[in-house]
């Protein structure tokens, strides 16, 4: 195996390197067909099986050697230590993110194999790249285009060898598995960044490159039906309204040339009964935590593919195929309208932060909306039988076409969205989450000397911790919250501040506002706020509690009022000495506090920051 390392590249001669630049170069064999030494392990098995960790990079390797258009690169490695593969496709050899940027051509992100066992789009990817730069296919795609392909993602995953998918029809060899060998699902992992690979791929690649588009290639489950593709793209609240737009549109205009084409596709949507398909559907969104609506938190395009499980693995391959070379031909015909909507997305992000007043509100919580839609779900005839083993009816397709009218509520609304502050504080304790914010690619500095500052606090009055594990760690839901306005709080020097005015702002966000659903707090890594470290005897508190009475008629009337108004706690005799104990100077004020603070009104004039080392 060869990865061949990206080049280095003097950013001060950027200017003259590219305008001395050779011009664009096409594959050294463009045009001369393929030859055998190009079938894929896929199609040689007659899509049987699917290639190897090491099969794959090696015929890649091969690709680069064959065409100077290719720069086979590594981003990271897998918790098991292999690299992390990414192709680079330029026609002027922008291998460098800072070359690719200065085309001004859009950049694709095709990501395979995040979930290891679907591995369609990762064959269907090298006979694509074969069509483009063995072949001499579609030369406006890459006349227009840079690809960036992530050929395997799940890199550890894919070597586990097995037949973990019960419910798919192939490939009957080479079929990986879901998770790392940690045991973690990638595609949960956009936001909190547990995983060497996320790390890697959201530090490496997204934030470094930046891609207008992303394409993420899975194999979806479920009911049986007659479509091939399912589809998903970046709209509604947590997406830019440009960018939305233009994925809407692209995806309309890519669905009509696959069915015309005879591959059958549909919006990504899930049965809210199975063995009532006819009660309707569901669709519309995914939290941040998902590769497609985290790449809307950023202002860019994504459409998430899902090949359909029981179709044979020919079919899927051939059907993820297609669906990506029409979206590139689609995309090369006005590759400037994509690059116009992200930049129009940055801009409207860093003018809603920067401005005077109330700053626009930003969609935190979302929920699906009850007005349906009409919507023909193209099914196959079923029957409802009797599961004489497990003892629950299930379903029972035949191969006779049917097509079932059925509502479909796929219209989000927005349950919680906050004006953002002018930034955070972030205590100098929390560099864990620092160095992940700024994976992410957020701007970062530090106090240079203590400074006060008038602050917002979240209290967190009343959450709910799972009970078990998701992704390794006990979430938190934050149900019942209060904002604390601070007259002056003093941090130290070395606090970390985080300002909003930057394009990844609403990423910052959803991270640090602890009632986001994939903030750090939900995550779990700062629930030692909800934790107390100290306590009272009620030997001491009890006496405490009768002079403060007698001593304040005010608080005795919010005392008893309480217990006349509130039977839970007029029943709990620890509820009624906290009452008092809250109001004490022992009581520890940072109790269910959210540890970052909010700043509405910026820092202080004069406040001194230094780059983080």
């Amino acid at each position: 195996m060869r990865l061949v390392i990206t080049r280095l590249v003097v950013l001060v001669f950027l200017p003259a390197i590219m305008a001395a630049a050779a011009p664009p170069v096409a594959a050294k064999t463009a045009g001369q067909g393929g030859g055998a030494e190009w079938v894929t392990v896929a199609e040689e098995s007659g899509f049987e099986a699917t290639p190897s960790y090491d099969e794959t990079l090696a015929w890649l390797d091969r690709l680069a050697e064959s065409s100077p258009a290719v720069d086979l690169q590594e981003f990271g490695h897998s918790g098991q230590g292999r690299p992390l593969p990414l192709v680079v496709v330029s026609t002027e050899q922008a291998f460098e993110p800072e070359l690719a940027r200065a085309t001004g051509k859009p950049l694709v992100l095709l990501q395979c194999g995040i979930h290891s066992g679907e591995i369609s789009g990762k064959d269907a990817t090298l006979i694509l790249l074969r069509e483009l730069l063995i072949e001499g296919r579609h030369p406006e795609i890459l006349d227009h285009l840079i690809l960036l392909v992530v050929p395997i993602y799940n890199v550890d995953g894919h070597e586990r060898m097995g037949q973990s998918r019960i419910n798919q029809d192939g490939p009957i060899r080479g079929m990986g598995f879901r998770t790392t060998a940690r045991g973690q699902d990638l595609n949960r992992d956009y936001m909190k960044l547990d995983s060497e690979e996320a790390r890697a791929l959201v530090g490496s690649v997204v934030a470094r490159w930046d891609p207008h588009l992303l394409m993420d290639l899975h194999t979806t489950d479920g009911a049986d039906h007659r479509i091939e593709v399912s589809y998903s793209v970046s709209q509604g609240p947590l997406a830019d309204e440009g960018v939305g737009a233009w994925s809407t549109a692209l995806a309309q205009r890519v669905a009509e040339r696959m069915e015309a084409a005879g591959r059958p596709v549909a919006p990504y949507v899930f049965g809210i009964d199975r063995k009532a398909p006819q009660d309707g559907f569901r669709g519309g969104f995914t939290a941040p935590r998902f590769s497609t609506s985290y790449m809307a938190l950023r202002g860019r395009a994504s459409i998430l593919v899902e090949a359909h499980s029981l179709k044979p693995y020919e079919t899927r391959v051939r059907s993820v195929h297609d669906y990506v070379e029409f979206v590139l031909a689609e995309l090369a015909m006005d590759p400037g309208a994509l690059v116009g909507a992200c930049a129009a997305a940055d801009r409207r992000v860093v003018e809603g932060m920067a401005a005077d007043g109330d700053r626009p509100k930003i969609p935190l919580r979302l929920v699906r909306g009850d007005e349906p839609r009409p919507f023909v779900f193209r099914s196959y005839a079923f029957e409802v039988v009797d599961g004489e083993v497990g003892g629950e009816p299930y379903v029972v397709y035949s191969s006779e076409p049917l097509d079932i009218e059925a509502p479909l509520r796929d219209q989000v609304e927005v349950e919680v969205g906050l004006a953002p502050p002018r930034g955070y504080l972030i205590p100098s304790q929390y560099g864990e989450l620092v160095r992940r914010l700024e994976c992410h690619g957020l701007r970062l500095e530090r106090l240079g000397e203590a400074v006060d500052v008038d602050v917002e606090m979240v209290r967190l009055d009343q959450v709910q911790v799972a009970e078990e594990s998701y992704q390794g760690r006990h979430r938190v839901d934050l149900t019942e919250w209060t904002m604390e306005e601070h007259a002056a709080r003093r941090f130290p020097a070395g606090t970390f501040w985080l300002p909003l005015d930057q394009p990844l702002a609403r990423v910052a966000v959803h991270l640090l506002e602890p009632v986001a659903p994939d903030s750090f707090f939900a995550w779990g890594f700062l629930s030692s706020a909800l934790e107390r470290k100290e306590y009272f005897e009620r030997y001491v508190m009890e006496p405490m509690a009768q002079q403060m009475l007698a001593d304040d008629p005010a608080l005795r009337q919010e005392f008893e009022q309480r217990i006349t108004e509130d039977e839970t706690f007029a029943g709990d005799p620890w509820a009624r000495l906290e009452f008092f104990y809250r109001r004490t100077e022992h009581a520890d004020p940072d109790w269910r506090l959210h540890p970052i603070a909010r700043v509405a009104g910026g820092l202080p004039e004069g406040t001194v920051l230094e780059a983080i080392r």
